[in-house]
């Protein structure tokens, strides 16, 4: 849910199975309940992202939702270069599938409408990270990603 002319809660840059750790295979559902034209603050996605793999994270620890303070390590100047930058516009019941490692982010709802989408998450049972981790779950769960990944974590 993004609200009309709200700019302190939009979803940061981020890959979704940092959040969600269940396994790092994964592909997310994403569909809205309204249709999203660039006033209303369509998802932005960045095409090809997902083969960078799992990106290293630095923590912001003044930040005090936790989520908030897992921040990915890349240079956004070189995102935008790099990956062509798409505005997600999709019509009310359409349906756009990504991987869980894709780069993407909210952009501001400038509408007088509140964005409803619905969100689905998959990942798959045969992942290595997730069979060592006994799929343990993400942030919702208690679990923090330093805590499963240390290696990506920058400190």
């Amino acid at each position: 849910m993004d609200r009309p002319k709200n700019k302190k809660f939009l979803t940061q840059l981020h890959q979704d199975y940092v959040q969600n750790l269940g396994a790092p295979e994964g592909i997310v559902f994403y569909s809205s309940l309204r249709n999203v034209d660039q006033k209303s603050g369509p998802v932005v996605i960045y095409q090809g992202s997902h083969k960078l793999g799992l990106l290293n994270i630095k923590l912001n620890k003044k930040e005090k939702n936790y989520s908030r303070s897992l921040i990915l390590n890349v240079n956004k100047s070189s995102l935008n270069k790099n990956y062509k930058k798409i505005y997600l516009k999709i019509k009310s019941r359409d349906l756009a599938v990504f991987d869980f490692l894709l780069l993407h982010e909210s952009s501001p709802n400038k509408s007088n409408d509140i964005r409803w989408s619905l969100i689905s998450r998959f990942f798959s049972f045969n992942s290595t990270i997730g069979k060592k981790n006994m799929f343990c779950g993400g942030n919702q769960e208690g679990n923090r990603f330093e805590n499963i990944h240390p290696e990506k974590m920058i400190w």
